[in-house]
């Protein structure tokens, strides 16, 4: 599976476009941009999964659902952040703004396939509700809930640290050599990034 990252907005979201063959996927979209991106490559979106429902890792969605009909995948807990200007925090930004319903809802457990490679989701909440992380052959998309840089905030709309520790301690079970592609931030083994989850854990 061949991987492109694409660093998207003003809050430098990673944006991932996933190609198997003649299928692909683009997770979270973080900038209307993306559309002209994945055009330039010649190849079309399957469907569109966001990790959660914050308008750095959203943005995208209608232009790229327009562009290509493509499906867009969300987590059930996250579905109101799509049509709340102040849950997905375009409002507080100033420039609130809504987006479609996804044509897919997703509860954790699920696998997406594309071609012959499987992408199995998990339900990581605690930056929000609906929060997943996606794991494939020998990589995982974290999203906002861990990174190089540390662990995803939860004094936002419908945060819980409490939450986050729980999805924090499912990551830490996974293998380390795992590569995370994060919601911010470069790439790094999951090996590197479970010494900053044992911090988080261990300081309670």
């Amino acid at each position: 599976m061949e991987i492109k990252r694409y660093v998207l907005g003003d809050f430098l979201a990673n944006g991932y476009l996933l190609i198997s063959g003649d299928e692909a996927v683009f997770i979270d979209p973080g900038e209307e941009r993306v559309v002209e991106e994945v055009k330039k490559l010649g190849i079309e979106i399957k469907a569109i999964i966001n990790t959660h429902g914050h308008i750095d890792h959203i943005e995208g969605n209608e232009v790229l659902r327009e562009a290509f009909g493509a499906e867009l995948y969300i987590h059930r807990h996250d579905v109101p952040f799509l049509s709340d200007a102040t849950l997905n925090l375009s409002s507080i930004l100033g420039k609130p703004k809504i987006f479609s319903p996804p044509t897919r809802i997703l509860e954790g457990g699920e696998k997406i396939t594309l071609n012959d490679e499987e992408l199995l989701i998990l339900h990581t909440p605690g930056h929000t509700p609906g929060s997943i992380a996606i794991v494939g052959d020998g990589f995982i998309f974290t999203g906002d809930t861990v990174s190089s840089e540390g662990i995803g905030r939860t004094d936002l709309f419908m945060g819980s640290f409490e939450e986050l520790k729980k999805s924090l301690r499912m990551l830490f079970d996974l293998e380390d050599d795992l590569l995370v592609y994060p919601g911010h931030g470069e790439p790094a083994y999951l090996g590197e990034i479970k010494k900053i989850i044992k911090g988080v854990l261990d300081g309670d």
